[in-house]
């Protein structure tokens, strides 16, 4: 049940968000003269928590193409216990074995930070879901992430690094 967890907080902290947290930030001036101009962190922010906001109704009414949508097509997810689900496809076949593996509710995600350099985002946040296989007893997990988006060529941002962790402690 806990690497079920695991892997619900992963996905999830990937590609939904209710928004909050502190505006987004960057640091033009440590940046090499190589790296393109930094976006409008804010305008980002916005992308990134409109793009997070249909993950998590697509996660609330049992949708895994709405988390997926959020993802580019080279994508890594990474979630403890698991091998790295590496492209879209096996990041689809992962979210949709989840929705038919588990019961998930309650859902809440908060974006604490939005680092912008260039065209890429790196987006770190935490998460609180009830969630436990099919017809079990639902548990309660806090997972921490941290989400790397890129600007894509038709101007969206995707998703193309994903990894995260419970704060439940091992059990040995």
């Amino acid at each position: 049940m806990r690497r079920e967890l695991l892997v619900v907080g992963v996905v999830m902290g990937l590609s939904a968000c209710n928004g909050g947290g502190e505006a987004a930030k960057t640091d033009s001036a440590a940046a090499p003269a190589a790296v393109a101009a930094t976006a409008d962190p804010v305008a980002v922010r916005a992308a990134i928590d409109s793009a997070n906001k249909r993950g998590a109704e697509g996660f609330n009414t049992g949708s895994a193409d709405a988390m997926i949508a959020n993802y580019a097509d080279d994508a890594v997810v990474m979630m403890p216990g698991m091998k790295a689900m590496v492209g879209k496809a096996a990041i689809d076949a992962g979210m949709k074995g989840m929705f038919q593996s588990m019961d998930m509710k309650n859902f809440l995600q908060a974006t604490t930070d939005v680092v912008v350099e260039g065209d890429v985002a790196i987006e770190s946040g935490t998460m609180t879901l009830e969630a436990g296989p099919k017809g079990a007893k639902l548990a309660v997990d806090t997972i921490k992430y941290l989400t790397v988006w890129k600007k894509q060529r038709d101007g969206s941002w995707k998703i193309i690094r994903d990894i995260n962790n419970t704060d439940i402690a091992p059990k040995m």
